[in-house]
């Protein structure tokens, strides 16, 4: 769907929204040349290219001899007459090889200053491998012209065309050492393996072209540098809508989540260990998105442009399952209504609880009557007796709907105590159990007739004494006011649900994101997402009706110890 940006006059956007669908076209054509010959390489070029395209950076984890150059040297294919540097530190590195020697001449005047042509500050594209091995004074140094485009020269900041670094490593930066500005700086980060698939593999050990030399397009098919302004200049036009807001504090919410659980797990864990976006990094993530929504030819952004995120919020590559996971899930919630469904279920859910909470009172004292419970093989059933063995009678109502997986207690003050005769002669017989006990067992008698079918009583539970519950409001009034309030509520999950089975019934496994960036991304998660999202609405309408069933057995004296078993609270984080 088209979304217009209201700040721009309709003359204007439609210039810019025919800039942005040729620049998809021409973008798609070239990225897609280059890429062809590089084996498990395409996704990282194109993020590579993205990078460029934003002004932004991109650091590259991996072992030496995986095209970790090649990658650089490719973009740097892609626009014509792009200057480009690069070099291999190590701790004994200098500022004169990243950033040019000192110009002696000038030197004698008073000036440091330096000879920077051919080197960092002069070109378009760079490449710094083992980046972790330079000096603190390079590494220092490199936080300017990274994320402003400056280079202090004798004291002044000079402005550079540096569109591209790319920074590579077999480590990641170490701990407590200072290089988590630097690591900051870095937006997109990949994790590069040798190539796994075995075809492919063979592909590139029987491919005898120098991928390198090789070229598949044209000099008029690249980019011209200036393309890099324009884009930026048209990328701040570009939208972020609502659901795209949505989804990112989704996410953010999810982040919160995972690094609460790591700090459970190790409290000494830092921001190495934690997955830390800072508010720097979120700015020009927008500004990434932007750059991706214009190169695929749109004006808005949308959620298949968030899917890049999983290049960008890792710290170390344990965490990227664990963000991937989380995007494909903000992606079904938001684009299918999913959270919001099942963060309105359970809200709806835990204010009924708390409300019948709050109508309950916890009586401490215990009392010295002894409970028993017995079960038969098909349902449960529940008597009181004295500690000589009298025989009472108890009311029936909805006993059928006891859940099967809690033991309540009969609560003595709060039932109908009566003799066989008072029982048989009783006005209102209905819902009420006959108990009866034949000197060895227990037996129910069926339609409350002692004459009638009689099934025989298991003893399974041990004595106990017990704590008691009871409602503190009307509970006639009260009893419907919660079935009333959960019934719309079931009424309204249910047909959450119905809408969710339609949407299940769709080709998912065929679907893939049409999006430059991320061609090859499958959205057949989205139909797990959809069934997990039924099962999980399908469960609270279950604890509902259970819910409603405690609150009319706590009226008729069965009750637990713990309100919290008899009345969980549902977690807001599925």
């Amino acid at each position: 769907m088209e979304r217009k940006n209201m700040n721009v006059n309709s003359e204007l956007y439609e210039k810019i929204k025919r800039e942005a669908e040729y620049t998809r076209t021409a973008a798609t054509n070239v990225v897609n040349k280059i890429a062809v010959d590089l084996v498990e390489r395409e996704e990282i070029l194109k993020l590579s290219f993205l990078c460029a395209m934003a002004g932004e950076s991109i650091f590259m984890l991996g072992p030496p001899g995986i095209a970790k150059s090649l990658v650089s040297r490719k973009v740097e294919s892609i626009f014509k007459n792009a200057k480009s540097f690069e070099v291999l530190m190590n701790r004994y590195s200098t500022p004169d090889e990243i950033f040019g020697p000192i110009d002696i001449t000038e030197l004698k005047k008073g000036k440091y200053l330096r000879k920077t042509e051919g080197y960092l500050p002069d070109v378009n594209i760079g490449f710094l491998d083992e980046i972790w091995k330079a000096s603190s004074s390079i590494q220092n140094a490199l936080l300017m012209i990274i994320n402003e485009k400056l280079f202090v020269n004798d004291g002044k900041p000079v402005k550079c065309d540096l569109a591209l670094i790319i920074a590579a490593s077999n480590e990641l930066p170490e701990r407590n050492k200072g290089l988590e500005a630097l690591w900051d700086r870095f937006i997109i980060r990949v994790d590069m393996k040798p190539i796994q698939n075995e075809e492919k593999f063979l592909q590139l050990f029987t491919n005898t072209a120098n991928l390198l030399e090789k070229q598949n397009i044209t000099e008029d098919e690249r980019f011209d540098l200036s393309i890099l302004k324009k884009v930026a200049k048209n990328a701040e036009y570009v939208e972020i809508p609502k659901n795209v807001q949505a989804f990112t504090s989704l996410l953010r919410e999810k982040i919160v989540a995972f690094n609460k659980a790591e700090l459970e797990r190790n409290p000494e864990a830092n921001d190495f260990d934690l997955i830390y976006v800072s508010d720097r990094k979120w700015k020009k993530i927008g500004g990434l998105l932007r750059t991706s929504a214009f190169i695929n030819g749109r004006m808005y952004v949308d959620i298949t442009d968030c899917f890049i995120l999983e290049n960008v919020l890792w710290n170390n590559p344990t965490q990227i399952p664990a963000i991937k996971q989380m995007i494909n899930d903000c992606a079904a919630s938001i684009e299918y209504g999913i959270e919001g469904r099942y963060s309105y279920a359970v809200d709806s859910f835990n204010k009924i609880r708390d409300t019948i909470i709050d109508n309950i009172a916890i009586h401490e004292a215990k009392t010295d009557v002894i409970i028993k419970a017995y079960r038969n093989k098909e349902d449960v059933y529940y008597y009181f007796m004295d500690a000589d063995k009298n025989k009472y009678f108890f009311k029936k109502e909805d006993i059928d709907n006891i859940p099967k997986n809690e033991n309540f207690e009969v609560m003595d003050w709060m039932l109908s105590y009566c003799t066989a005769e008072e029982f048989k002669t009783s006005s209102s017989s209905v819902n009420k159990a006959l108990v009866k006990y034949d000197g060895t067992n227990f037996f129910i008698y069926k339609d409350n007739d002692e004459n009638g079918e009689k099934i025989k009583i298991y003893t399974n539970f041990e004595e106990k004494e017990v704590d008691h519950y009871r409602l503190v409001r009307p509970t006639v009034e009260f009893i419907k006011d919660v079935k009333n309030t959960a019934t719309a509520l079931i009424n309204k999950i249910n047909s959450d649900v119905e809408s969710l089975k339609s949407l299940k019934n769709r080709n998912f496994e065929n679907m893939t994101a049409s999006n430059l960036f991320v061609e090859n991304k499958n959205l057949g998660f989205l139909k797990d997402a959809i069934s997990n999202s039924i099962v999980t609405l399908e469960d609270i309408i279950d604890k509902i009706k259970d819910m409603f069933v405690y609150v009319k057995l706590i009226n008729y004296g069965f009750t637990t110890k713990d309100k919290q078993k008899i009345l969980p609270t549902i977690d807001a984080s599925k």
